[in-house]
């Protein structure tokens, strides 16, 4: 009898717990229910009011879903196609780590017609070598060959030139830049940063730098170009009292119209590489009392400035350069000296979307387009863009993507594409760690490093418990911004008050966009962090 009351006490007590189970998970649901209707009033109240002040021309879009599951949970124009900015390189994050993995590195090769150790000194003259002084050559020509690499450095290249120098290469002959890899790279499209060539030999992000320094007043200012610089100076700046500026800088020819610096010389299969033909005119005034000024100018020739400074960090590092700089294809009987591989892609990735790199975001989509015959096309590249959303249900007629950075206003993107990308990012955890740590955090890192959710002027005004507690929420929120003239936009993951994580997209488009960007994206953000 007893043992039949132990059994029954037993389905009674199971009863009860999927009994409470049942309850819990209806007051969850009627909780979660609640939680998404005050969020949804909370954000059509304050686009109901933006909208009564700003101009009817400016579009704003806002699409929120939950991050583990991509449940819609508000959308306002979500749907609309916008131009998204550089929003989009959240879609060419993810494609590099699903196509490339968060651990691939971008190889440089070097490549020599004979290897220190070997006994026989024959030169192969189809290469261009000038057999009469074969007996003076120990290594013959010096070729690199890059496959894209968009963190490589002047720094990274002294390394390489040092492990020349430690394998044994005392002296070459002519050094040869092999840039074939990339399939009709484009040239810089003007002087700025943003606007650098795409090279599959890149160094200095295809950039070079002027330091501009005050000397005695009245006098020449002290103007520099980085070490190695095979550029021509032209130095037009005073130094004057007080600590104003006025400096303008030129370079010419411009970077959009200049044509490569090869003329018809020709050495065996390869071309030459001509002295600079780049002038740079610094004038105006810097003040005695003010910073050094230091500004960045793109490359008008990236494998002729490669070429240039190789030569000049194999000198430094105790290698003769005896020859000339070339360009053409490393041959097939060259032997392999050196391999030199970049930092990991999830560390380029930060890079990418911390500093909002067009040029990283270009050489990452030439990284992801290698077709069968080894070399890179950018058109290939783009298509693995396209194919994160195709693989999301979305046909190629709902959406446009002609570049990996955002800078072309021919792309088109909607909220609801952007966040359903990063939804399923969150879901995928080969994808999910790399990408968010590539975003940037509101007060801390990046793009919004000088956005506080909670600036500290309003710790004053609440208890020092529930500021620190709300600091550390709006510390939380990691995001990709974009900006174009008339574009701006925000989106990433937070996690809310009430422990919701969501994935969010705001885009702006109009005359307004840009100027009613940085308080409208804050605001959204904070409402949905700190709704209940």
């Amino acid at each position: 009898m007893s043992k039949k009351r132990i059994n029954l006490r037993r389905i009674f007590c199971r009863g009860l717990v999927a009994c409470s189970a049942i309850c819990t998970a209806l007051v969850l649901a009627v909780s979660s229910a609640e939680a998404q209707s005050r969020l949804s009033v909370r954000l059509q109240q304050y686009l109901d009011e933006l909208n009564a002040k700003s101009g009817q021309e400016t579009v704003l879009g806002l699409y929120v879903a939950d991050a583990e599951t991509g449940k819609e949970l508000f959308s306002s124009n979500g749907t609309h196609l916008f131009i998204p900015a550089s929003v989009l390189k959240i879609i060419t994050t993810f494609a590099a780590l699903k196509a490339l993995g968060g651990a691939y590195r971008f190889p440089t090769e070097v490549f020599i017609d004979h290897l220190p150790h070997e006994q026989d000194v024959r030169l192969d003259t189809s290469v261009g070598l000038d057999e009469k002084r074969k007996e003076t050559w120990k290594a013959g020509n010096l070729y690199l060959r890059g496959y894209g690499d968009p963190s490589f450095v002047s720094e990274q290249l002294f390394e390489l030139a040092q492990g020349i120098k430690a394998r044994g290469v005392d002296q070459v002959e002519h050094v040869v830049i092999d840039d074939s890899l990339f399939k009709d790279p484009p040239r810089a499209s003007g002087p700025r940063p943003y606007q650098a060539a795409l090279s599959a030999t890149s160094l200095n992000s295809n950039c070079y730098t002027v330091t501009i320094a005050p000397g005695a007043s009245g006098a020449p200012a002290f103007v520099s170009l980085g070490p190695g610089t095979p550029f021509r100076l032209r130095n037009q700046v005073r130094a004057r009292r007080g600590s104003g500026k006025d400096l303008q800088i030129s370079q010419v020819p411009f970077s959009a119209s200049f044509v490569p610096g090869v003329n018809q010389e020709k050495l065996g299969l390869f071309t030459v590489l001509e002295g600079s033909k780049v002038l740079v005119d610094v004038r105006g005034t810097i003040g005695l009392d003010g910073d050094a000024e230091i500004r960045y100018l793109t490359v008008p020739d990236p494998p002729g400035y490669f070429g240039a400074l190789l030569k000049f960090m194999l000198e430094k590092a105790g290698v003769a350069v005896s020859g000339k700089i070339l360009l053409g294809q490393t041959p097939a009987p060259a032997k392999q000296l050196l391999l030199y591989e970049s930092k990991a892609l999830a560390e380029i990735l930060r890079d990418l979307n911390h500093y909002s790199s067009n040029y990283l975001a270009g050489q990452i989509v030439f990284a992801m387009g290698q077709d069968d015959s080894g070399r890179f096309r950018y058109e290939l590249g783009v298509s693995r863009l396209k194919k994160v959303l195709n693989d999301l249900g979305y046909e190629d007629d709902k959406f446009n993507i002609v570049d990996g950075s955002g800078l072309s206003r021919e792309n088109k993107l909607t909220p609801e594409q952007i966040v359903k990308v990063l939804a399923a990012a969150y879901r995928d955890f080969s994808v999910a760690p790399d990408l968010i740590a590539s975003f940037s955090r509101f007060g801390h890192t990046g793009t919004l490093k000088k956005r506080n959710l909670l600036p500290e002027k309003d710790a004053a005004s609440v208890p020092t418990t529930v500021y620190l507690r709300e600091r550390q929420l709006a510390s939380g929120v990691w995001g990709k911004t974009g900006t174009l003239d008339g574009v701006s936009s925000l989106a990433g993951f937070l996690e809310s008050r009430g422990g919701a994580r969501l994935a969010f997209a705001v885009v702006a488009n109009g005359p307004e966009g840009k100027a009613l960007a940085t308080e409208t994206e804050d605001d959204l953000t904070k409402i949905l962090l700190f709704t209940e």
